[in-house]
Parts: C-alpha cells; sequence; structure tokens
C-alpha cells in the first residue's frame, strides 16, 4: 500500500530512473517556471497595456495573453512536485517539521519581506507625486498579517494581488509536511503500519475530491484563503513524485488523472482550463521523467536564467514592472499608441526581470544559500549515500 515515508531503500526500476535523473536539480522544471512567470508577467501586463492602448495586437496574441493566468496553476502543479520529492527520505518528527518550516522561511520569507518594503514605499512616493492617486497604505495589523502569510484568513487582503498564491504555497507546506509528521509518530504508537497507510489513502483522496468540488463548482469553499480549492494541484503534484518513486501503487496516479478528466468534463464554474493546464504540466513532467527530459528538456541558457530568477520575477513585476506601464501612460498624457504600447510592454517586462536579477543576487541568493546550512533528519538509506533535492 501507499508508503510515504518508507524507511527502507527503494530499489524498484521507477525509483532508479528517477533518481539518475535528479542530479543536483531538475533542469526541465526550472525551464517550466521560466515560462510559468512570464506567462503571468505577460497576463498582467498586457492588461494593463490594453486600458491604454485599444486594439494595439493580433488577435492571436490578445488570445494568448489572455491564458497567462494558468502560469499559476503550473507554479502549485510543480510545487507539489518537488517539494514532496525534497522530502522523500526525511525522518519525520516535530524537530524535522519545526526545521522544515524554518528553513522554508529562510529561503522564501527575505524576497516576500523585501517585496513588501519596496511596494510600500512606492506608494508613498506615488502618492507625493501624483497626489490624486487612490492608493491605500497598509496599515501596522495588514502588514503584519502578511508576515505569517495570514492576511487572507484574517479578512486583510494582500498588499500586493498576487500575494494569495504565496499564502497558498505556505499552507501546502504546513498541511503536507505536518500530515507525513502525525503519520510517522501514529506508526510508532500502534505498530501498524498498514493501517496508517490506508488512513493517508482515504484522508487524501478524500481531500483531493473535496478540493476537486469546491474548485470546479460542486462545493462551497469554507473560508475564504483557504487552500482547499488549489490542494487538487498540490496533491496530484505529489502523486506524481511517488509514483516515480514507485512509493505508491499505479492506481493512485492514474485515478486521480481519471478523476481530473472527470471534473473538466462536468465543469460548472469555469475552471476547465485550469484543468486542462494542470493535466498538460503532469502529463509533459511525467513523461520528462521517464527519460532524460529532466536534465535536457528547457536547458537553454534563456529558460534556465529565467527560471533561476521565476520567484523573484513573480513578486517583483506586479510591484515595478506594472507600476512602471502606469507610469509610462501618465507621462505621456494620452493613450498609447500601438508602437508605443509594444516599447511600454517590452520596458515594463526589461525592467521586472532586471529588478528580479538584482532581488536574487542581493537577496534570494544568499537566503538560498544559507537556508541549506539548516539539516533535515534523513533516514539511513539517505544518509548513506542518496542524492540531494533539486530545486527546493
Amino acid at each position: 500500500m501507499f508508503d510515504p515515508i518508507n524507511q527502507q531503500p527503494d530499489t524498484s526500476f521507477h525509483a532508479q530512473k528517477a533518481v539518475n535523473l535528479s542530479g543536483q536539480r531538475f533542469v526541465f522544471i526550472d525551464g517550466l517556471r521560466a515560462f510559468a512567470a512570464l506567462a503571468v508577467v505577460l497576463f498582467h501586463f498586457y492588461d494593463a497595456v490594453a486600458q491604454t492602448a485599444g486594439s494595439w495586437a493580433w488577435h492571436w496574441i490578445d488570445t494568448l495573453f489572455s491564458y497567462g493566468y494558468l502560469g499559476v496553476d503550473v507554479f502549485f502543479v510543480l510545487s507539489g512536485f518537488v517539494i514532496s520529492f525534497s522530502i522523500r527520505n526525511g525522518d519525520f518528527s516535530l524537530r524535522y517539521f519545526a526545521r522544515f518550516g524554518l528553513r522554508r522561511s529562510i529561503r522564501l520569507d527575505p524576497a516576500y519581506w523585501v517585496t513588501i518594503l519596496i511596494e510600500i514605499a512606492l506608494i508613498y512616493i506615488g502618492l507625493a507625486l501624483f497626489p490624486s492617486l487612490d492608493t491605500p497604505v497598509p496599515d501596522l495589523p495588514t502588514i503584519i498579517s502578511h508576515l505569517f502569510y495570514a492576511q487572507d484568513l484574517l479578512g486583510y487582503g494582500n498588499i500586493v494581488s498576487i500575494f494569495w498564491t504565496l499564502c497558498y504555497e505556505f499552507q501546502f507546506y504546513i498541511v503536507l509536511v505536518g500530515t507525513l509528521m502525525l503519520a510517522s509518530y501514529a506508526r510508532r504508537l500502534i505498530l501498524y503500519t498498514q493501517a496508517v497507510n490506508t488512513i493517508l489513502v482515504i484522508a487524501g483522496f478524500s481531500a483531493f475530491t473535496w478540493s476537486l468540488a469546491i474548485f470546479f463548482g460542486a462545493a462551497e469553499n469554507p473560508t475564504t484563503g483557504l487552500f482547499i480549492n488549489r490542494w487538487w494541484q498540490f496533491f496530484i503534484g505529489c502523486l506524481l513524485t511517488l509514483h516515480i518513486l514507485g512509493k505508491t501503487p499505479v492506481w493512485c496516479f492514474f485515478s486521480a488523472m481519471g478523476m481530473l478528466l472527470i471534473a473538466i468534463f462536468l465543469d460548472v464554474n469555469s475552471g476547465a482550463d485550469n484543468g486542462l493546464a494542470t493535466f498538460f504540466v503532469i502529463c509533459t513532467v511525467y513523461a520528462a521523467a521517464q527519460t532524460k527530459g529532466m536534465d535536457n528538456w528547457l536547458s537553454g541558457a534563456v529558460p534556465q536564467f529565467l527560471g533561476t530568477l521565476s520567484y523573484s520575477i513573480y513578486l517583483l513585476h506586479a510591484v515595478i514592472g506594472w507600476r512602471f506601464i502606469k507610469l509610462l501612460h501618465e507621462l505621456n498624457g494620452a493613450d498609447f499608441s500601438p508602437w508605443q504600447a509594444w516599447i511600454a510592454l517590452v520596458a515594463g517586462v526589461s525592467i521586472s526581470v532586471f529588478s528580479a536579477w538584482i532581488m536574487y543576487k542581493f537577496i534570494e541568493a544568499p537566503s538560498h544559500r544559507f537556508s541549506k546550512t539548516i539539516t533535515l533528519p534523513q533516514t539511513l538509506n539517505y544518509r548513506m549515500g542518496s542524492p540531494s533535492s533539486p530545486n527546493a
């Protein structure tokens, strides 16, 4: 049965193949992150330009960029895949849970906090330069709630619109590792691994089914800001990892994929595009894992560069790039002409990437290196020589 905390060396064909492909990083995953980040950026920037330029691009461009929001779906799936792979040999305990949380905080929080500071500073500067702007300055409770990724749950709203996704990621991590910790303790207490594994399967698929029902319109989300309506994407990414590693029966992964297809077919809440994007990403990563695609696909310099910067690009594009486009419109004094619209779009993307590079070099990369000093308790077979975790 399902055993996500297998203490024995996994010698299955699937596991050996995945390990051989892992190396230090999943090159293909970084490339996918680049495309996901760029898709979200173009979605937001195209809308910003379109508000002040009228008709300025070909219809196919309009259609293509209008689907850029699906980049968020890609991020959720990849998070489930990568995090579950990175903790695959964890010796789950309260100590592991605490150190995992600290490590993720060191890895992700500094860039997030700097983004909040930049946004607040730019709000003050914008109000000083353009007094007619109606941009509220975040109060202290709102700022504090952001430090704990609780702003939506507490009803404060997001200082930057895209922050809701980071709150979901935080909840994903806590629930996944917390569940594995509780399962580990349960195994030690009742000494009946099969029962715990069965409960995990039932609980996992129940949450997956509930999540699908909420997202595709058959049920209501119990509260605003709760991750459950997107859990299905994170969970299916985790299942893909377990399937590749041979740590779960084949039926688990393919049952989830079948349930996803049924949900897409029965969709009543305009979520079919999100479902199809998720299905496509899962199939693509699965294909890469069965070949040398994890090491070779999207290995070019540009996808890898943007993939490395993807987190900083995602954070800063709405703070700096989007605001820069709006500033160009104010300075222009009139709606953009078609050629001005294209210049504004390219300029917004360029300044976002440049800002992200600075953020990565001085904030994110040092944080990432420091986070690696926080070691996580591992099972014996990991300590005896299995490869390091990629992209975590």
